[in-house]
């Protein structure tokens, strides 16, 4: 019964490409449910585990877990520039299928530097500088945005919610948006 649970197993994962733990998943729930047909290695079984909308929803929800353990390894400046910035991805989950954590973080942090950062005083509004250890000489103070925004500064970070709550300049993101 081990190695039949063990070929049932790795027979999931090959065929619907899914790692371990949510093929396991998918199995178990597939067995509560009795919709496992000759253990899923049967063509009928595997057409109708791959129909079933248990089988989108576990994905989704892998990529959700991913999304989220990402966004929490950000530093925390990084996600009030998010919350702020572009409050929806944190919402709409269609949104962070749409959008990676990385794509996400550039997109805030542009944003609000944009709107509220002051010209950079170490490349001088360049975004170049030519000591930067950074490949592409990227300054590595205002992320070569040109404007700097000192996130660590509570009263800076007070006026700009307050300016976003009186008279939000930032329009909802959309799915062309770059950096």
């Amino acid at each position: 019964m081990k190695t039949l649970s063990v070929k049932l197993l790795v027979s999931v994962m090959n065929r619907f490409s899914l790692d371990e733990e949510t093929a396991t998943q998918l199995i178990s729930q597939a067995l509560k449910d009795q919709e496992v047909i000759s253990f899923i290695t049967d063509k009928i079984g595997q057409e109708k585990i791959a129909s079933s909308p248990s089988l989108e929803s576990f994905k989704q929800e892998k990529q959700r877990r991913e999304w989220y353990s990402e966004y929490k390894k950000l530093e925390e400046r990084t996600r009030w520039a998010m919350k702020v910035s572009i409050p929806e991805v944190l919402i709409d989950e269609d949104l962070k299928r749409r959008f990676s954590v990385i794509e996400c973080k550039r997109i805030a942090l542009k944003r609000v530097a944009d709107h509220f950062g002051v010209r950079c005083t170490r490349c001088n509004g360049t975004g170049v500088y030519v000591q930067s250890t950074i490949d592409d000489k990227r300054c590595w103070k205002c992320f070569g945005y040109k404007k700097f925004v000192d996130y660590d500064d509570l009263k800076i970070r007070k006026s700009i919610e307050r300016a976003v709550e009186k008279d939000n300049p930032f329009q909802p993101l959309s799915v062309g948006e770059k950096e």
